[in-house]
């Protein structure tokens, strides 16, 4: 039986019991040919097995299993220099990121200005956006944390929730724009637009129910729980 044929990349099969001092040569092409065939369809290089690059239709894919990266979007982790144990999915996440490590972000420009900043969840479209240094954020929905950039261990869930925060630590605001342009601290939000304007003040400020605490501006210390109740 004479030598056959794979049916896509047209390898070749050895006759069995045949190639009597061919069968090395054959092998050997084989292998070569499917070593061209992956660089091509994938644009990739693997170092040490360990570490994988590649750009598909555009689109990034990062597998740095030395410092435990991974990466899949366009313009993603495209500054990184000593982070690790980062993950990002969409176009633009974590882009500027260079020594921030264990953050995850998922979303289109999600972390996007991450420098330094380790210990971050984003997932939603523009979510801790403008993060540049703040560590120990969470921000859950569309503009969560976007205008963060110092600011720590701060928690925002809803779209909109602590959008224009810049610099302020130790607040959760849960609900749509809740607590959107604070920069005090320690203020506990809990409701759609619950301190809604609160921006200056010394913090230490609890709202709960919808659109609870929405007048106030710099108040502190205020315990408000209804909806629509003011201080």
């Amino acid at each position: 039986m004479a030598d056959t044929t794979t049916t896509n990349l047209s390898l070749t099969l050895p006759e069995s019991g045949g190639s009597t001092g061919t069968w090395g040569t054959k092998i050997n092409a084989n292998f070569s040919t499917l070593d061209s065939k992956i660089v091509a369809n994938t644009g990739g290089t693997f170092t040490g097995a360990v570490t994988f690059s590649s750009t598909v239709n555009g689109a990034d894919i990062i597998l740095d299993a030395t410092n435990h990266n991974l990466a899949l979007g366009r313009l993603v982790h495209s500054a990184i220099t000593s982070g690790n144990s980062n993950t990002s999915f969409s176009d633009a996440s974590l882009d500027d990121n260079t020594s921030g490590s264990y953050n995850s972000a998922l979303g289109h420009r999600a972390l996007r200005d991450n420098t330094e900043g380790s210990l971050n969840s984003a997932l939603g479209y523009n979510a801790l956006a403008n993060n540049l240094t703040g560590d120990y954020n969470s921000g859950f929905g569309y503009n969560t944390l976007g205008g963060n950039e110092t600011g720590d261990n701060n928690s925002a869930f809803g779209a909109g929730a602590m959008d224009e925060a810049e610099s302020c630590n130790e607040n959760t605001a849960v609900g749509f724009y809740a607590l959107e342009v604070s920069q005090s601290n320690n203020n506990s939000a809990f409701g759609s637009r619950s301190l809604f304007l609160l921006e200056g003040g010394s913090g230490n400020n609890t709202a709960i129910g919808y659109a609870s605490g929405d007048n106030i501006t710099t108040g502190s210390n205020n315990i408000i729980i209804g909806a629509n109740i003011d201080a």
